[in-house]
């Protein structure tokens, strides 16, 4: 692995100091410094895409109400794995969630579901408004996927949107559709003031191994065609069960395999997005198809399906407390297990070692020093990034 010797000498030998001076004062540090935690460090998704219909015999189709109960309770299970969720409608109880997700720390793209019914897009409209003048959205949704299902036409989708944004000022408007759909509207695109698009690789037949390849082709696409315009990827996932698509295969592997490497992708490209979806929602195999009620991270009665543990629970690089954060006490637990004062687990060695040398030495405490320092490495101090075996081994990005 390729290191970059530091450019400021003074600041390392500061950061040695430094870790000498910990060392000597070590039987205080190992009598005060708080114990390691137990359990893994939940990685934040950038946003998920909320249906709160989890129960047996739940069908909006059909006008069930969601409790706002069951909405907290829901929300209660997501709100430490995401900063956003997304909704797909603001009536029948889903008028309660953009509210309950404030509560609970989170920002909301509130949606509002349109279709051919006239009357009940005005419900959808007239609460969408209602909720935004109230202070609970970040972002207003205006129809999910209209084009594709030829529900209105191009025009009547973009007054509702303009209707919307004279309505309410100081919030971004959009509508939802698939990234192929939005090319070929660009009226519907230039009325959006964040381009949202959907991309879907198992509905292109595509392999696992190719997903994000396909995903990352599309996107260019759109970047290309929003004319700077700010994209917030409206939709993205893959099935756990149900029957294969061309080369695209639903499996409880591949889901996890796609939720990883999409999340990753995001993060490289600096692109927001929402995952489809949380939860498996059963009422959907009826309109979809056996895959249908299969989409979620975690399975109908709010268990995270088998792999998406792995891929949200991760370890955190540096973090040899295990406390889901960085600082000057995770160098201290190293100095203090170097000289016999604490022992460490197996995940606590593998965090510790942030040289990827296959041992935990002093210079992994100093090297946590440094980014504490440095941790851009502008300064030439940092002679690796932390987060450099992110692809090697699957660990999260250091935090402070």
């Amino acid at each position: 692995m390729r290191r970059i010797r530091p450019k400021h000498p003074a600041v390392r030998i500061a950061a040695l100091t430094a870790l000498l001076l910990l060392v000597a004062f070590l039987p205080t540090l190992a009598a005060s410094t708080a114990s390691a935690t137990d359990g893994p460090c939940p990685r934040k998704i950038y946003g998920l895409d909320f249906g709160p219909y989890t129960r047996e015999g739940q069908d909006p189709n059909l006008g069930a109400v969601v409790s706002e109960a069951q909405v907290r309770d829901l929300l209660s299970e997501v709100a430490p794995y995401t900063e956003w969720v997304r909704t797909y409608g603001c009536t029948h109880g889903l008028e309660n969630v953009a509210r309950v997700a404030h509560e609970l720390g989170l920002k909301v793209a509130v949606g509002a579901w349109l279709g051919p019914n006239l009357s009940a897009n005005e419900e959808q409209i007239s609460s969408l408004i209602d909720i935004a003048q109230r202070g609970e959205a970040d972002l207003l949704v205006v129809g999910s996927e209209v084009m594709l299902r030829h529900d209105l036409t191009e025009a009547q989708l973009v007054q509702y949107m303009e209707r919307v944004k004279s309505a309410v000022t100081g919030l971004p408007v959009a509508t939802a559709d698939t990234y192929q759909e939005l090319l070929d509207h660009p009226s519907v695109m230039a009325a959006c003031d964040v381009v949202m698009p959907n991309y879907f690789p198992f509905w292109g037949g595509v392999s696992i191994g190719s997903a994000v390849n396909w995903v990352d082709l599309r996107h260019q696409q759109v970047v290309a065609a929003a004319g700077g315009k700010p994209i917030i990827i409206s939709e993205s996932g893959w099935p756990s069960h149900g029957s294969p698509v061309g080369n695209a295969v639903p499996s409880p592997g591949n889901a996890s395999a796609h939720l990883s490497s999409f999340i990753d992708w995001a993060e490289g490209e600096g692109v927001g997005y929402f995952y489809f979806e949380a939860f498996d929602e059963p009422w959907k195999s009826k309109y979809e198809g056996d895959v249908g009620s299969h989409w979620g991270i975690w399975d109908s009665q709010g268990n995270l399906k088998p792999g998406m543990e792995s891929v949200l629970h991760g370890l955190m690089e540096g973090d040899a407390s295990g406390n889901c954060s960085m600082s000057i006490v995770d160098a201290m637990f190293i100095a203090q297990y170097r000289v016999g004062l604490r022992t460490f687990t197996s995940d606590q060695l593998k965090c510790a070692d942030t040289t990827d040398d296959g041992s935990v030495t002093i210079v992994d405490a100093m090297h946590i020093a440094q980014w504490l320092v440095d941790p851009d490495g502008s300064l030439g101090v940092l002679f690796k990034p932390l987060w450099e075996s992110l692809g090697d081994d699957g660990m999260l990005p250091p935090a402070r």
